[in-house]
């Protein structure tokens, strides 16, 4: 009976609508045929030992409005498919052994991170905002007026230009007091993470110091 409409399954399922074997012990994977369930509405495999991985064709059931897979054993990545689901109202993937990206759609991204915890290999919203991958170090831009073409990071300096500088115009100058004048020089000029010089300049600002 759905909706006042008595129907006799035989050979078709599509006329299923809900399927709840919650806490049952069940173990193995999920069976790819469920995907063939295109009138569900609800799935609910929560709290058994299934394993696996979540059918990459989930996203057939575009009328599954709950989904709750939680305190299983699945494995692998969040289909893509599923954020093709637009009428999903309740998720809860959490408690599982899943990883990688989170699929992006308005109704993923939407959930608490509640429905993905316990998952620690997951990455991306709302569970973390980037994912490993997308963590790029960019090096400075160089301005059209820099002279300097040939780019060496200051922290290669090497220390025996520091420490084994002569005097300078007849004036003494012990390798400690070299250092500590290059050191205040760094601090109170430049971002010393990102300072990048031509050998040239540096040994400039070095004369300079020394």
């Amino acid at each position: 009976m759905w909706k006042g409409v008595e129907s006799e399954y035989k050979r078709i399922l599509g006329l299923v609508k809900f399927i709840d074997l919650s806490s049952n012990k069940l173990t193995g994977e999920i069976p790819n045929e469920i995907t063939s369930l295109v009138g569900l509405v609800s799935l609910n495999l929560s709290r058994n030992f299934i394993t696996g991985s979540i059918p990459p064709q989930i996203g057939r059931l575009h009328l599954l409005d709950y989904l709750d897979l939680s305190r299983n054993k699945l494995s692998g990545v969040i289909p893509r498919s599923l954020a093709q689901l637009n009428y999903i109202g309740v998720l809860d993937l959490s408690y599982n052994n899943l990883s990688g990206r989170i699929p992006s759609s308005t109704q993923l991204q939407s959930f608490n991170v509640s429905a993905y915890t316990g998952n620690s290999g997951l990455c991306g919203p709302p569970v973390t905002e980037n994912c490993l991958e997308d963590k790029v170090i960019l090096n400075p831009e160089v301005t059209d007026n820099e002279e300097d073409t040939f780019i060496t990071p200051v922290t290669f300096l090497p220390l025996s230009l520091i420490l084994c500088s002569g005097s300078r115009e007849g004036r003494g100058s012990s390798p400690l007091a070299s250092y500590k004048r290059l050191e205040l020089f760094l601090s109170a000029s430049y971002d010393f993470k990102t300072l990048m010089l031509s050998p040239e300049h540096y040994l400039h600002k070095l004369s300079e110091i020394v």
